[in-house]
């Protein structure tokens, strides 16, 4: 299936296992540029590493962040917005929400 995904750039909170690793990846199946988050930089390593694993060609980053509060939601968002060309297309897993180009916390919601 083309989900047409192919140079979207999909930011997954949670994703170093379960369910938003599985999110992960299929979005990076279906060509998006994927960035995983999770709590410590062995968790995220060995997520990408698997998404690798299964997709080779994929474009797939870490982040290291606690989603839990508002600061490491809000570092999540200035890492990505310092290596970013364009902003994130798509962000799930955590209580997030998209309004057009900029990601808000709905607990600031």
């Amino acid at each position: 299936m083309d989900l047409k995904l192919a140079g979207k750039i999909a930011l997954v909170t949670g994703s170093t296992a379960g369910i938003g690793l599985a999110i992960a990846k299929s979005l990076a199946t279906e060509g998006a540029h994927v960035y995983v988050n999770g709590r410590t930089q062995e968790r995220v390593d060995v997520a990408i590493a698997g998404i690798r694993s299964q997709v080779p060609r994929t474009k797939v980053d870490g982040i290291v962040a606690d989603f839990s509060s508002v600061g490491g939601a809000e570092a999540v968002i200035a890492k990505r917005m310092r290596t970013a060309k364009h902003p994130v297309d798509a962000v799930r897993r955590a209580s997030l929400q998209i309004s057009g180009s900029v990601l808000r916390p709905t607990w600031l919601a």
